[in-house]
């Protein structure tokens, strides 16, 4: 009986060895860092997806667990060799810092990317003129101390 037990572990195991090999994923960039982006403005981002295996690459899905980051991929199979993108959006009203995590879920098994930046408050340039900080249509960062 465990003979039988052994076996079919191997042959699970071997599956998932196989799939790994003839179809893995290569992503242009692990890390997108979009730096600062302005609060509700939408960025958006190319990542280039690379079938580096000899059988086509089926995404089946992306999953990420945030309402800013919208994601698009054709959803046809990428031939070995071939490349495709995969379109990421994001846009948030909430200021500070975010690191988001992005799961590719494939044939291939899993991979996964993050994204990370900072959303900054939107650079009001009449409260600048208010304020004394813009002269002459350009930003003025002089201090003068009494």
């Amino acid at each position: 009986m465990k003979i039988v037990e052994y076996i079919i572990i191997a042959a699970i195991l071997s599956s998932f060895t196989i799939s790994a090999l003839i179809s893995p994923i290569s992503l242009s960039q692990d890390i997108i860092d979009l730096g600062r982006v302005e609060a509700a403005k939408k960025i958006e981002y190319s990542l280039i997806c690379t079938n580096t295996g000899n059988i086509p690459l089926i995404i089946h899905d992306i999953e990420h667990k945030c309402n800013c980051i919208d994601v698009k991929w054709n959803k046809r199979p990428i031939k070995g060799g071939e490349r495709d993108t995969i379109r990421i959006s994001f846009k948030s009203k909430q200021k500070g810092a975010f690191y988001k995590i992005l799961t590719i879920k494939s044939n291939a098994g899993s991979k996964e990317v993050s994204v990370k930046g900072e959303v900054v408050e939107k650079i009001n340039k009449q409260r600048l003129w208010e304020l004394g900080l813009m002269q002459n249509g350009l930003f003025s960062t002089t201090v003068v101390w009494a």
